[in-house]
């Protein structure tokens, strides 16, 4: 068992992963003294589940800064790979959103612009048009809304699914770049 989690962390931590970024829990909640186990701090007594303190150190870990500040969008933008073929969404001129291409060109390239209360927008690189499902959301996404109309992504809403340029798996409707998280 050790020796799989040692191999993922080096991996997770690698460049190899592909990862764009990683959060380190496993170094956020070890005990320096004994890397396989908990801090004592963070050790509720089960030696593998970490406390509320050890939660918050996990939490703590996370650079906030990677994701942009609120209300402007991730200045390198984001791009859609679709689970159903591995390919790159994009946002061709009068057309629907497909997942069509295997690399990213500024089609590909969408901004996450945060509105607010758990709502993102997404602005197509390409137009600079936000992406919107017409007909109350019966219709395919299409890149059509002026900035003045954005269109809304509920980061809880079961309608759709994105992942980034780099294929993370987030839940439903939520922006999630890949980050890799070393084992514990």
């Amino acid at each position: 068992m050790e020796t799989h989690r040692v191999a993922y962390n080096n991996w997770a931590r690698g460049a190899g992963s592909g990862c764009d970024s990683f959060v380190d829990f496993d170094a956020a909640t070890r005990d320096p003294g004994n890397p396989q186990r908990l801090l004592p701090a963070y050790d509720p007594g089960d030696h593998l589940h970490p406390n509320d303190a050890g939660l918050q150190a996990m939490a703590n870990a996370v650079d906030l800064n990677w994701f942009g500040p609120p209300g402007t969008p991730v200045p390198s933008g984001v791009s859609l790979r679709s689970r159903a073929n591995n390919l790159y969404v994009t946002a061709p001129a009068n057309g629907p959103l497909i997942a069509s291409k295997s690399t990213v060109t500024t089609a590909e390239l969408f901004e996450r612009v945060d509105l607010g209360n758990g709502n993102i927008a997404l602005r197509s690189k390409a137009n600079n048009l936000y992406i919107a499902a017409e007909a109350a959301g019966t219709q395919p996404l299409i890149a059509n809304r002026p900035p003045s109309a954005p269109g809304r992504l509920s980061r809880s809403s079961p309608t759709r699914t994105a992942r980034s340029a780099s294929a993370p798996k987030p839940t439903a409707g939520t922006y999630a770049p890949k980050v890799a998280v070393p084992r514990r």
